[in-house]
């Protein structure tokens, strides 16, 4: 085959690749053409759903089409994590759920019906929440490091709660306890409220707590909070220091994020992450994360949330298999 011929056929299939590209994005017309569906994998009313259909409200503006949000609640969000994990690419129906939903399943299960890496488009992330390593208020510890201690003291004599084995709190509290070089017993609690009950009475001494229902136990002094969790903090408790700034390194943080299928055309996943950032910069919106003392993140790229996603991944599944953890 001499050189002209290996051109002519080159350039006539570059040419059909560009009729086909076009040919896909008539076919496919313009985004939004309808409206838009949020599936939220919390219940009404918490902050995740707060701060959904507060997005949805101005993304609707935005966008020139209606936004509604759904709640899918139950199997800690793998259930709204499957329906658009399983739904069209076209950028009509979008996931608002969080870290534990995705990275943490990831690393904990076996048996999702989904891979959150190759499911799953990220187009941005929300914000950036830590949760509490918390004692009861009889507790002689104020700090990191007189919790190490006293917990080296007391090597399996200590017990904390989490919220249920494989929960945030589990893990997190796994993960302290391989860093710091100690050993504690696992108290695993039905539910949150309980938990905070009896940490307060001070049946049990020691949790990792969420940043949100936690607040009225701290600011009463009913229960003392030791450290931040992660690299941020909570913008209500300014005052907490993080395990990074006393010494104890851990990287991961709680977030919230918004999803697309995987395979969702790079333009509306990239018009999505502009709009949604936009809205992100709305003092409104900065005032309402504030106020469930979630911190304002750096505008992130669908490629930034996607490293975000890796890297947590990554982080839990060596916490899992280090810890021997498994999920009922």
């Amino acid at each position: 085959m001499n050189y002209l011929e290996t051109f002519k056929r080159a350039r006539a299939l570059l040419v059909s690749l560009a009729f086909g590209l076009v040919a896909a994005a008539a076919a496919a017309g313009p985004w939004p053409e309808r409206p838009i569906k949020i599936v939220v994998s919390s219940a009404a009313g918490g902050g995740p759903d707060i701060l959904a259909r507060q997005i949805a409200q101005k993304l609707s503006s935005a966008v020139g089409q209606p936004v509604i949000v759904e709640n899918k609640i139950g199997a800690n969000g793998i259930i709204a994590v499957s329906e658009v994990a399983r739904s069209a690419p076209d950028g009509y129906t979008l996931l608002y759920t969080g870290a534990s939903s995705t990275a943490l399943n990831q690393a904990l299960r076996t048996d999702l019906p989904f891979d959150v890496q190759r499911d799953l488009q990220p187009v941005t992330q929300i914000g950036v929440g830590a949760n509490y390593l918390v004692v009861a208020a009889d507790m002689p510890i104020a700090d990191m490091n007189q919790f190490v201690r006293y917990a080296k003291a007391r090597p399996q004599e200590l017990a904390y709660a989490s919220w249920g084995v494989g929960s945030p709190g589990h893990l997190t509290m796994a993960a302290i306890e391989n860093q710091a070089g100690i050993q504690l017993r696992h108290i695993p609690y039905k539910s949150i409220p309980q938990m905070l009950q009896d940490l307060q009475a001070g049946t049990v001494k020691v949790a990792v707590v969420d940043p949100v229902s936690s607040l009225p136990f701290i600011r009463s002094g009913s229960i003392k909070v030791v450290s931040a969790i992660g690299t941020v903090k909570g913008p209500l408790l300014p005052e907490v220091r993080t395990m990074n700034e006393q010494g104890y390194r851990f990287d991961a943080n709680g977030w919230h994020g918004v999803f697309v299928a995987a395979r969702t055309p790079e333009a509306i996943v990239v018009r999505l992450n502009h709009e949604i950032n936009a809205i992100l910069k709305d003092a409104d919106m900065r005032a309402r994360l504030t106020q469930l003392n979630i911190g304002s993140s750096t505008p992130t790229s669908p490629s930034d949330f996607q490293k975000i996603l890796q890297s947590d991944i990554q982080f839990w599944s060596q916490v899992v298999t280090t810890n021997h953890i498994a999920a009922n």
